[in-house]
């Protein structure tokens, strides 16, 4: 089931930007599907995002700069908006070099699944931020070779080697 609107972007000091959520959809939406959701904006460009809420904003998704270049918007501007149930997995798309490394090695995987989801998400969009094959397959590897040693410490896991 998904949730179709117009909302705008707001880009409020401090906070990067913000897609709106009205409220009446995101309450449906959370009661159904919790709030992992897949993003899609004038039926261009979607992502994995979760739904978020602030008093002062109501309702939210976070929308970075590399989005809004992605889809040539500018703050303030108005969009149409697609809310689809997140049903990976993990609430983010694996790089299959990831899962190739994790297949390949039970320990890491073991330890990778000890995670939080959010924990996971972030080693997930740690490995995805590699353009290329190689450094996908690099930094997983060197990720779970971390993990394998105990840490956990995402300062540490985000640089390469110890």
């Amino acid at each position: 089931m998904s949730h179709s609107f117009s909302s705008t972007l707001r880009s409020p000091s401090g906070w990067g930007n913000l897609l709106i959520v009205p409220t009446e959809i995101a309450l449906e939406f959370k009661a159904h599907h919790g709030h992992r959701t897949i993003v899609t904006v004038n039926d261009r460009y979607s992502w994995h995002a979760a739904l978020m809420f602030h008093g002062e904003f109501g309702h939210y998704i976070m929308m970075s700069k590399d989005k809004l270049k992605k889809l040539d918007l500018e703050p303030d501007e108005g969009v149409e908006v697609q809310l689809e149930p997140d049903t990976s997995k993990y609430g983010a798309e694996l790089p299959e070099e990831f899962e190739a490394v994790l297949d390949t090695d039970p320990e890491g995987q073991r330890a990778f699944e000890g995670l939080t989801d959010g924990a996971k998400r972030s080693l997930i969009f740690m490995v995805s931020r590699y353009k290329t094959t190689d450094g996908r397959i690099e930094k997983a590897l060197d990720l779970l070779e971390k993990l394998k040693m105990g840490i956990t410490d995402r300062k540490i896991l985000s640089k390469k080697g110890l």
